[in-house]
């Protein structure tokens, strides 16, 4: 996700954060008008610093979401990285006790020709 700007939201910021949400309303906060009061002013402004709370926990919820999801997929990748490394320690294993085992049943087919 973008990072987001100090002043606010833009409309096209919102309306994306909206369809991640799934809500296809349009924005809430009233546009100003030419000739406000103080009072209609003192209101929209409330309505504009409501929004932005709601937004700002909305945008948190969705980072710490990512932060857990980021930190299991973390554990993941080392919890599999480690089961990686003990397969191929196995497989070497493997393969040098195979070797021992050819050299020693061909010693053994040497020796008995011999006998």
């Amino acid at each position: 996700m973008e990072s987001l700007p100090a002043r606010g939201l833009t409309k096209k910021q919102l309306k994306q954060l909206n369809a991640m949400d799934g809500n296809e309303s349009e924005e809430t906060t009233p546009v100003r008008r030419k000739g406000e009061s103080a009072e209609e002013k003192k209101a929209r402004k409330a309505a504009v610093k409501l929004d932005r709370k709601v937004v700002w926990r909305l945008v948190d919820h969705s980072l710490s979401e990512l932060y857990i999801c980021c930190t299991d997929l973390l554990l993941y990748c080392q919890e599999r990285r480690v089961e990686k490394k003990n397969t191929k320690v196995a497989f070497r294993q493997e393969e040098a006790n195979q070797k021992r085992q050819q050299i020693a049943a061909k010693s053994n087919l040497q020796a008995n020709k011999i006998l």
